[in-house]
């Protein structure tokens, strides 16, 4: 288990290679208390990464969303070019899981919570 400190309204952003187009994506998240986490921007220089995910982006290659997500789950064929970042704090996931496992992302809200 890894912990990432967040602060609420700060976003929460995945950066990855997808893994079937070899294309860079970030998806940048909010968490919102008392445990509400939102998908709110995707950006990706591929239209196939789109289609994978059913959006349709702007001419900046950005959607703009407001999606509810209970937890995310990363699986990847290599970590290596995976991380998250919330503020200037940065979880590099390669080494957290052997490669192909599934990551599980869950964040919950504690006022006392402390950098980990």
């Amino acid at each position: 288990m890894a912990r990432l400190r967040v602060n609420p309204q700060e976003p929460i952003t995945i950066e990855s290679i997808n893994s079937i187009y070899q294309a860079p994506v970030q998806e940048t998240l909010m968490f919102e208390p008392p445990g509400n986490l939102y998908i709110v921007m995707v950006e990706s220089p591929s239209q196939d990464v789109f289609r994978y995910y059913g959006l349709e982006p702007d001419s900046t290659g950005k959607v703009i969303l407001h999606r509810k997500v209970e937890k995310v789950r990363l699986r990847s064929s290599d970590y290596s070019n995976h991380r998250i970042t919330a503020g200037n704090r940065t979880l590099h996931l390669k080494g957290l899981v052997p490669d192909a496992e599934s990551i599980l992302l869950d964040v919950t809200f504690h006022s006392d919570c402390a950098d980990e």
